[in-house]
């Protein structure tokens, strides 16, 4: 089994670069559960952490979360492993946003309740999704925008290029506190 302490033991300076470096090496695994399955939880959260805060930096968290479903219910988890609490919250209310039944998965029903929620004139196909009326439609998306404005407002503060550590300090501390 693979762990953190092992991939951080020789290593001095902590960045962006080797942060994509150890994540890339973890997916060559294979699947999200079969890295579960071949680490430690800290190495776990850590490639978690660093595919959150890394695509989130390319696209924002609406990007993530349309992109990376079989990553969404890992992300609680990492947020409190990371001490981000008021993230944690933010995120779980964007997620609540969905329909009660949506399965994060890569799927065409995905691609659909993601469609349904990004915009109301977005044509789908799911049967289930299409028995929601369209007043309900528009209020859940627009709950969804909102959440997603509140979670982007407090990530942008902690992991922006322009904050410390380049946005990482957050995947620094969780390191140096597991040393």
């Amino acid at each position: 089994m693979l762990t953190l302490k092992e991939l951080i033991k020789n290593q001095k300076k902590f960045n962006e670069r080797f942060f994509a470096e150890v994540s890339d090496k973890l997916w060559e695994i294979g699947e999200i559960e079969e890295i579960k399955n071949q680490t430690d939880e800290d190495l776990f959260l850590f490639h978690i952490a660093v595919n959150i805060i890394g695509n989130w930096k390319g696209d924002g968290w609406w990007e993530f979360i349309c992109n990376y479903p079989q990553l969404i219910r890992y992300v609680p988890d990492t947020l409190a492993a990371l001490k981000l609490s008021d993230m944690k919250a933010a995120f779980e209310t964007v997620i609540k946003c969905f329909p009660e039944n949506t399965v994060f998965e890569d799927s065409s029903t995905y691609v659909d309740t993601v469609s349904f929620l990004q915009n109301v004139r977005f044509k789908i196909s799911d049967t289930y999704l299409n028995s929601i009326p369209a007043d309900k439609r528009k209020e859940m998306s627009e709950a969804l925008h909102k959440s997603i404005d509140a979670l982007e407002s407090l990530t942008n503060k902690r992991w922006a290029y322009d904050a410390k550590d380049d946005g990482w300090l957050d995947v620094i501390n969780f390191i140096e506190e597991k040393k």
